[in-house]
């Protein structure tokens, strides 16, 4: 080391090496904790919010992320959620749908898919949700759908993604966030 080289002063020296490394590790500790919470953003203050009475449903998502309210009728809403800038329909990066005067039993079974029945539970946030990944026996040309589903006072929420089997971290935190009252 450099100890060595330098006998008067080495205290001075051994100081600022000191220093200076204590520094540059304060500063990489900092720099791998602002990319640790970039990759496991979680809702905060910057994150926006979501609401509609009419269904019982709010929810957060953060900022850099736009909802779009596809379709809005008396008895049911589409939402659209895209990360940046709203794009078309089938290119949403999570979809939310909500239909009102809906039974129980509408969460255990995806009428539109030909009876397809849910094939695990999943709880998030304060929700146990019903698990649909399709299709489950893949045929040529088709892609994976991931949804959830859960009744709760009459209206039937429904979460889905396209072209994936589960929900990536972002879409987990803002599904978590949910709130059905």
């Amino acid at each position: 080391m450099k100890l060595r080289k330098i006998l008067v002063g080495g205290f001075l020296c051994c100081s600022i090496v000191a220093i200076s490394n204590s520094n540059v590790a304060a500063e990489t500790t900092q720099a791998q904790s602002k990319q640790a919470e970039t990759k496991t953003q979680t809702p905060d203050s910057s994150w926006k919010t979501y609401s509609n009475p009419d269904f019982h449903l709010s929810f957060s998502y953060p900022s850099d992320w736009n909802v779009k309210v596809s379709t809005a009728k008396p008895e049911f809403i589409i939402l659209l959620l895209f990360q940046g800038a709203a794009k078309s329909a089938g290119d949403e990066d999570l979809k939310i749908e909500a239909y009102k005067n809906s039974k129980p039993e509408d969460e255990n079974i995806d009428q539109d898919a030909g009876g397809v029945k849910s094939n695990a539970q999943l709880t998030l946030g304060q929700t146990t949700w019903k698990v649909f990944n399709e299709p489950l026996q893949a045929k040529v040309n088709t892609i994976p759908l991931y949804f959830l589903r859960k009744v709760q006072n009459t209206i039937l929420y429904m979460v889905g993604a396209i072209n994936v089997t589960k929900l990536n971290p972002i879409q987990t935190q803002i599904v978590s966030s949910f709130k059905l009252n």
